[in-house]
């Protein structure tokens, strides 16, 4: 439904273009006030609901996880150098790559278990966060408005991976013996299960951990959450079940992450049919989006598809300015809920990013 409404920002080098495109279909101008979306023609639409605070002073916190991979780390340095954000990094891997360190480095890191299961991961995720702002020399309350400062701002979801399904099972398995058959079909069971495991674990866990933490650990100011989605999956994915089921899972926790805040158009219905959609511990201002990529230009990715056009594929720096642009005004954040494909520009210079929910 909100389909219809369509966001598009377009970076070609340093440079930020806007481009909105109005094709509301029969959503009426009460609808879409419903939505919390109004039209400016400098800014595209943003959201009525933005609080407009003086905050401008102090310094900003995000958390990046993922942070020592290629989007992770281009984000966390973008967040850091060009926002003067303060990032907390979390990653399975080293805290980040050689090439960067002698450029900069983050505030702070929590390392994570390679193979920690969802309770451990969330745990160690949130005691993590909890000590580091414990540590630093945090804002408090803002003696203006009383909202709490000393949280979050920015969660930052970069991390993932993709595998494709192991080989079926061959159709003449008749001709095996018995007891052959028996131990092909549970090597295989073991295998596909794995596999789903696996993506379950690097693509959807942390999504569910981070979205925890933003219930928790962020500030009272205009809190945002990004995590990365899937173009694949937003249709069937044969050949690549696991991946999937944990890209298409994650887009509906964005979608009911970003109905709990109890602005859209869906919380607003929900409550029309008397379902509560805002929990009291989450607070009323954030904003939850999915950035939906086709492939990102990494380098894991060039040495997975050395004969890909690379020139098609998003640069993660495209990545990371959206992101920043969102963190620095509010009011062109996407609703809360929304997924936003992202795709190289037709041009061959930079990305252009596109509301599809």
């Amino acid at each position: 439904m909100i389909k219809s409404l369509l966001f598009r920002r377009a970076y070609h080098g340093q440079r930020q273009v806007c481009r909105i495109m109005h094709s509301c279909g029969n959503y009426s101008k009460a609808a879409i006030g419903a939505m919390g979306l109004e039209r400016s023609f400098e800014q595209g639409y943003r959201s009525s609901s933005s609080r407009q605070l003086s905050t401008s002073s102090r310094q900003k916190k995000a958390l990046v996880l993922g942070s020592s991979g290629a989007l992770g780390s281009a984000v966390s340095r973008h967040l850091s150098q060009n926002l003067n954000m303060k990032v907390l990094g979390a990653d399975v891997a080293e805290e980040l790559p050689t090439e960067l360190t002698d450029e900069w480095n983050l505030d702070g890191f929590i390392r994570l278990k390679e193979n920690a299961d969802l309770p451990e991961l969330t745990t160690d995720l949130i005691n993590g966060v909890h000590n580091y702002l414990q540590e630093i020399d945090t804002d408090g309350l803002d003696p203006r408005t009383g909202n709490d400062l000393s949280g979050l701002d920015c969660i930052v979801v970069a991390s993932g991976g993709w595998e494709g399904d192991p080989p079926l099972v061959p159709r003449d398995k008749q001709s095996m013996l018995p007891d052959e058959q028996g131990a092909f079909l549970t090597e295989a069971a073991q295998s596909y299960t794995e596999s789903v495991m696996r993506m379950r674990k690097m693509n959807l866990d942390p999504v569910i951990a981070a979205g925890f933490v933003a219930q928790h650990m962020c500030c009272d100011v205009n809190p945002l959450v990004v995590v990365m989605g899937a173009m694949a999956a937003l249709s069937p994915t044969p050949g690549m079940v696991g991946y999937g089921l944990a890209k298409s899972s994650t887009h509906h926790l964005v979608k009911t992450l970003g109905v709990m805040n109890g602005n859209t158009l869906e919380s607003k219905v929900m409550r029309g049919r008397g379902m509560d959609a805002q929990p009291p511990h989450l607070f009323p201002f954030i904003t939850v989006v999915g950035i939906l990529p086709t492939t990102i230009d990494t380098p894991s990715n060039r040495r997975a598809m050395p004969t890909g056009n690379f020139d098609q594929w998003t640069k993660p720096q495209s990545i990371a300015l959206e992101i920043g642009s969102w963190v620095e005004s509010p009011a062109l954040r996407p609703h809360s809920g929304s997924l936003v494909r992202v795709y190289a520009s037709p041009d061959g210079e930079g990305s252009v990013f596109e509301l599809v929910y």
